[in-house]
């Protein structure tokens, strides 16, 4: 049973951590927390700690700090850091200092963490490998870790604003038009994930070919304009599934998409691809609609359409016509229509609004359009609904 130490500022995030999974499932136990990086510091003096995870960010001694020093004194210490999506510059430095495993915060779950532990856990050595042998792929895993980290930031940024030093990670400009993209997953699941990269990253081409490796179990490939024409990426794709029977027994799970004009449009038919990989594997995919449904219910009273609660989501509205229906069960503009009509039935019967009032709550500034549409659904106008209910006790 590994220890693991807990270092965050925030009180209600750190408890959280604490209680939102199941940890000696994964063969670990939290034997202490902390607010700061100083705190942490003297649990560390009387405490046998084999993982830390920590914010970056808080006051007394950041996450920073706590890592430099524990790198001279725990050096066995195993670091995961949580990060923000402007947290790059820390992020770069920690895991230069030799960082593990990240989570991003804003989107923080219980399959991250479950994930970040295990890769910690397998990475712990069997046997002691040599200092060159150490260094060089201590090295590799750090540049491999970062570009996963900033390909994960970029994917929930709409207009993505990339530093120099970020951009110059990767081999082809994933940021920018004209870049084509496909996606790989491993039939056998994450088990294979790894392996899987080996065979990809030896596969492309140096000059006109990328690839990001993702915690959600696929990769990402990037082709410049030499893989981006008619035929795609298919010469290429059957060379790798080919190379993947031999080495792994099975074809491979793909999917492209040929160079979109931009960004926006390149983020948009990436999240789609993914979500059609844990289609394949049957696995839920109510997350996405679920962020859908709680900005539609924080924003109703607006004149919010498919289109752009599509753009929230971060993929295409007929993309997203498709999963919403699959999921709810309902069309888009129905499921909305309903919401704003249970909204509108209990603001007529328990909160003693005119009609017109209760329309412009719900988003329907023109009082006769609200009653029209009113009206359609309970074949009654809102003051005659409000009366029968009233009458009827109900």
């Amino acid at each position: 049973m590994k220890n693991i130490l807990i270092v965050e500022d925030e009180t209600l995030i750190r408890l959280g951590m604490k209680v939102m999974l199941n940890w000696e499932e994964l063969g670990v136990q939290i034997v202490g927390d902390a607010a700061n990086g100083q705190e942490a510091l003297a649990l560390l003096e009387n405490r046998q700690v084999d993982i830390v995870i920590t914010d970056i960010r808080m006051p007394v001694m950041d996450g920073m700090e706590l890592i430099r020093i524990c790198r001279e004194r725990y050096p066995h210490i195993r670091f995961c850091i949580l990060s923000s999506y402007d947290d790059f510059q820390y992020a770069r430095e920690a895991i230069q200092l030799g960082v593990s495993d990240y989570i991003l915060k804003p989107t923080m779950n219980v399959e991250d963490m479950k994930t970040a532990i295990g890769s910690i856990l397998k990475s712990l050595p069997q046997d002691e490998p040599s200092l060159d042998e150490r260094e060089q792929a201590g090295s590799q895993a750090q540049q491999e870790l970062l570009k996963e980290h900033i390909f994960e930031n970029a994917l929930q940024q709409e207009n993505l604003e990339l530093r120099d030093e970020e951009k110059s990670l990767f081999r082809i400009p994933f940021w920018e038009g004209g870049v084509a993209v496909g996606l790989i997953a491993p039939s056998g699941g994450n088990e294979t994930l790894k392996t899987l990269y080996h065979i990809v990253k030896d596969h492309i081409a140096a000059k006109t070919m990328d690839a990001v490796m993702m915690r959600s179990g696929v990769i990402v490939v990037f082709g410049n304009d030499g893989v981006s024409e008619a035929s795609g990426f298919q010469l290429w794709r059957e060379e790798l599934d080919w190379k993947a029977k031999q080495s792994l027994g099975a074809s491979v799970y793909w999917d492209e998409r040929f160079a979109q004009t931009d960004w926006g449009k390149t983020r948009r038919a990436i999240n789609e691809m993914i979500l059609n990989v844990r289609l394949e594997r049957n696995e839920g995919i109510s997350e996405t609609v679920q962020k859908a449904l709680a900005y539609m219910a924080a924003h109703y009273q607006e004149a919010i359409g498919l289109e752009q609660v599509a753009d929230i989501v971060g993929v295409t509205p007929s993309y997203f016509s498709r999963l919403f229906k699959r999921n709810t069960g309902q069309s888009f503009i129905r499921y909305l229509s309903k919401l704003r009509f249970e909204m509108a039935k209990e603001l007529l019967l328990n909160g003693g609004m005119t009609a017109a009032s209760v329309g412009q709550a719900i988003g329907y500034s023109n009082p006769r359009y609200f009653t029209k549409w009113f009206k359609a659904i309970t074949g009654h106008t809102p003051s005659e609904y409000r009366k029968l209910h009233r009458l009827s006790g109900s």
